[in-house]
């Protein structure tokens, strides 16, 4: 009898594990299944995963370029030379202003200066671009360029060899140095040939590259009676970076810096006392300051007031 309740139970035994193994298992559902990486999408409306690097970010608009410091001192020093030679002009880098040099490039009687002349703008398809445009095209000039870092304040008024000695003793003692920082320089980045527009184009792009920058440095040429500040743009700039909470640095020339390094501390203060903003000194640019003005009523600020809260500000910075 123990024998055949044995076999029975053996038989009974293997059937049911026989008939379990044949029933197929239990499905997941879709929605809780894991994929790993490379096995597929958990979701047909997600884009595929990047294979290999991303991309390099395009730097932007011209307006949110800055060129080399180095290039540009480099590149100014011997460039004139060179201008002067193939035109036949007089430029001394010590005594030339700007609007000077903005006249031989983009005036009535332009001059070629760095292949301007070679390329058409794209706003009126005349001959004769920014500065910026051409070096984005030209390769040997586009490794220059760079995100801006530092919104540049300066005045048409200076001379090239005064921006130019400024630009190097303040960026000598930054980090990068001169290779590794790049600036939003108007004189630069806009076209100055366009009639009309350079008074609107430069107040709003200058604005634009500070908000995108976030630093301003401003050239004081002078610790007297400074072009800089007797201009409403570069004084609306100061107002405007401190208004956005900017960083704001001061750079001086190199002979006015030692002269204050010589002297005591009360002689070196009473110096600087003679620094004065002036918002009625008369201008050579009265599109550049009817625009500035009209920005200034806007926001509803008054000019003077203005002008008097950025001399107390620079003078702050200079103790």
């Amino acid at each position: 009898i123990c024998l055949v309740l044995s076999f029975y139970m053996m038989v009974l035994f293997f059937g049911v594990v026989f008939v379990v193994s044949k029933v197929p298992a239990r499905a997941e559902p879709e929605s809780q299944i894991t994929l790993h990486a490379g096995e597929g999408r958990q979701d047909p409306q997600d884009p595929p995963e990047p294979i290999g690097p991303p991309p390099p970010q395009p730097i932007g608009r011209s307006e949110l370029q800055g060129v080399s410091v180095g290039f540009i001192v480099h590149y100014l020093k011997t460039a004139l030379t060179d201008f002067s030679a193939q035109h036949q002009i007089h430029l001394d880098n010590d005594k030339v202003e700007f609007e000077a040099l903005r006249g031989y490039i983009w005036g009535d009687r332009p001059l070629d200066f760095m292949g301007n002349r070679q390329i058409r703008s794209d706003v009126d398809g005349q001959r004769g671009v920014s500065l910026v445009e051409i070096m984005r095209e030209k390769p040997h000039f586009s490794k220059h360029l760079g995100r801006a870092t530092f919104t540049l304040c300066w005045s048409w008024d200076q001379t090239v060899g005064q921006v130019l000695e400024m630009l190097e003793a303040y960026f000598q003692t930054v980090p990068g140095g001169l290779a590794g920082n790049f600036i939003w320089f108007s004189f630069f980045h806009l076209n100055h040939r366009l009639a009309g527009a350079p008074a609107f184009q430069l107040v709003a792009d200058c604005d634009a590259a500070l908000v995108s920058t976030q630093q301003l440095l401003v050239l004081l040429d002078n610790l007297g009676p400074a072009a800089v500040l007797r201009q409403k743009l570069p004084l609306w700039q100061i107002h405007l970076a401190l208004q956005l909470g900017c960083e704001v640095a001061v750079a001086l020339p190199p002979d006015v810096m030692q002269l204050c390094t010589d002297m005591s501390q009360n002689d070196a203060m009473a110096l600087a006392q003679q620094l004065k903003t002036d918002w009625q000194a008369p201008s050579r640019y009265p599109g550049e300051e009817a625009q500035v003005g009209q920005m200034v009523r806007e926001s509803g600020a008054d000019g003077a007031t203005l002008a008097q809260q950025v001399q107390q500000f620079l003078l702050q910075q200079l103790e």
